[in-house]
């Protein structure tokens, strides 16, 4: 057997066992992914109470708002950030930690910021803060909405596409003098969105759990990671802040929230040179102080530090174009600014990555969820074309009479074989699911072989 035919015979098995094994899920993903991808919209009428507001007039001080929620209720001691409304008819959400919460996960009270109204309450998730519903959605995508572990369908699927494709294309190119219409519709559609699912397979590895671990590894070993900021307040600001009434200096005035609530201020002034050793801090005037430092996105979150040490951090949230992401760390007590990271600064491999994830959610507004819901429709129909060409020739797409993948492989030359294992060995480790999922394949195909002799 000369090298191309193994070749070919290499990757028609390895094609089927694909759609055999892993395109079932290939379907979950697309499906969960543009219920997901249009979540943004099913959200807001779903939780319209929520999200809107219809008064008119000019919006109170942050301060106040927060003091309404709290208000409400006394129950939601530990504050954690704090989002305006980032539009006229928007509400402001005042986020809390509490107990039992997972990773991301915040109480969000929201607030009307005109009549300081409470319109309610509810778990928001994430820098999305998507709601109950969206994050259903999400989790459904990755990982059918159970444990940590079943991530590893969705990372399997990312981690087979792009071997599907290419492999896909290979078979093509072989094949062309095939006359089927189902082949053609197959080859053509996967022809046209090959960009596509190359993109998807990437950024769904990227942000995967054990090849995303990986990859943000290799990005911190090339200093190609988004970089820190800095929030420890300087030791000669830090000593001048203990003449400024600390927020530790007694339980009124403990900076963990957990008690009184004397620390809010309702002070709407420039937060410029303050020496007023009553002060408190204010989140009006820290956001203030950002908008001077030059943060200028509508979507705004500004975290307190529970700590006198540390500083408050403002960060835009904006993920849609255009992309808005600095934030900036501030002395509460001082207004000082104590450090500022750029979007523009960032390595160009850790913009990449976050444009990557970006368009993958369909954060850049309506086209890029239309492209991505054809993404989704044209893996759905590539699936289905497979799975009716295997129907129409009346035959399995896996048996033990044809030749096993360890048989193809010892027919290819001693180059071929040491490329072909040095590049599986390389891309299990990278990629450990894809690994794992090889040695079960390999499993499976010793049975095969096993069988067949006896």
């Amino acid at each position: 057997m000369d090298q191309k035919s193994a070749w070919i015979i290499f990757c028609q098995r390895l094609h089927r066992y694909i759609g055999v094994i892993i395109a079932p899920f290939m379907l979950l993903v697309a499906v969960t992914g543009i219920l997901y991808v249009w979540s943004p919209q099913i959200e807001k009428v779903v939780y319209h109470d929520l999200l809107f507001q219809d008064s008119f007039g000019q919006p109170t001080s942050l301060d106040a708002q927060v003091r309404a929620a709290i208000q409400v209720y006394p129950e939601l001691e530990r504050l954690k950030s704090i989002r305006p409304a980032s539009d006229p008819q928007g509400t402001t959400r005042v986020m809390f930690s509490f107990d039992g919460a997972s990773s991301g996960e915040s109480w969000a009270v929201f607030v009307n910021p005109i009549t300081l109204d409470v319109q309610g309450q509810a778990v928001v998730y994430g820098t999305s803060g998507a709601l109950p519903l969206r994050n259903f959605l999400s989790q459904l995508h990755r990982k059918l909405g159970l444990s940590e572990y079943i991530r590893a369908y969705s990372e399997l699927v990312a981690s087979w596409l792009w071997i599907a494709v290419i492999s896909g294309v290979f078979l093509y190119w072989v094949s062309r003098s095939q006359s089927s219409k189902l082949f053609k519709l197959h080859t053509l559609v996967g022809l046209v969105f090959i960009p596509g699912l190359l993109f998807f397979s990437a950024t769904g590895l990227t942000w995967s759990k054990w090849a995303g671990d990986h990859f943000f590894s290799a990005l911190k070993s090339w200093h190609q990671n988004r970089p820190a900021l800095l929030v420890d307040i300087p030791h000669e600001d830090s000593l001048s802040n203990e003449h400024h009434a600390p927020l530790e200096m007694s339980a009124e005035q403990h900076s963990s929230f957990d008690g009184s609530k004397q620390w809010l201020s309702t002070s709407q002034h420039p937060m410029v040179e303050m020496s007023p050793a009553t002060y408190q801090p204010s989140f009006q005037d820290v956001l203030n102080v950002a908008r001077r430092a030059g943060l200028t996105a509508s979507k705004i979150e500004i975290r307190p530090s529970q700590l006198p040490e540390k500083a408050w951090v403002v960060a835009e949230i904006n993920r849609s174009l255009p992309i808005q992401v600095d934030d900036i760390a501030i002395d509460p007590l001082t207004g000082k600014v104590v450090a500022q990271r750029h979007f523009k600064d960032y390595p160009i491999l850790a913009k990449i990555s976050m444009w990557g994830v970006d368009f993958h959610m369909g954060n850049w507004g309506l086209w890029n969820q239309i492209l991505l819901t054809l993404i989704s429709l044209a893996l759905i129909a590539l699936i289905l074309c497979g799975y009716l060409m295997w129907l129409k020739k009346r035959y399995l797409p896996i048996s033990s009479r044809t030749q096993t993948l360890p048989q193809i492989f010892m027919k290819f030359n001693r180059f071929n074989q040491c490329l072909l294992f040095v590049f599986t060995v390389l891309i299990g480790w990278a990629m450990p699911v894809l690994g794992v999922s090889v040695l079960c394949l390999l499993w499976v195909e010793f049975y095969l072989m096993y069988r067949k002799k006896t």
